[in-house]
């Protein structure tokens, strides 16, 4: 991606022959090389954008969302343990296990421990 170049990048006194200056932080990520041409730095602006407060309020919101809906279905009794689950599809423990390695059942992996959401196993015997 190429941007014009403003003529105050073309001034020789502001940027020189062979040099590159950073500019203003309004400019973050964006200088003027040898030629007088506008570069893009994407490292310089990614960061930047990474580092503000409000990416940083908006993942701390959704992370908050997703424990809290996880939490929630804990604390509720939704997720099942593999004992559990067995004994509600009327099958053994292996069974499920195997089930849930070929995807035939929908499971979540905490750590190395499979759970499954009750929702989801009563909805599969509909």
């Amino acid at each position: 991606m190429r941007i014009t170049p403003s003529r105050e990048m073309h001034d020789e006194s502001k940027v020189g022959p062979g040099r590159s200056i950073r500019q203003s932080n309004e400019n973050v990520g964006r200088y003027a090389n040898a030629k007088g041409r506008t570069m893009i730095d994407i490292d310089n602006i990614l960061t930047a954008w990474l580092r503000s407060g409000e990416v940083r309020d908006y993942f701390t919101q959704v992370l908050r969302e997703a424990v809290n809906t996880e939490l929630g279905e804990i604390m509720n009794g939704e997720l099942l343990d593999v004992a559990e689950a067995a004994k509600l599809l009327s099958m053994t423990e292996g069974a499920v296990r195997k089930a849930s390695e070929r995807g035939q059942l929908p499971c979540v992996r905490l750590d190395r421990r499979l759970r499954f959401r009750r929702s989801e196993l009563l909805a599969l015997g509909r």
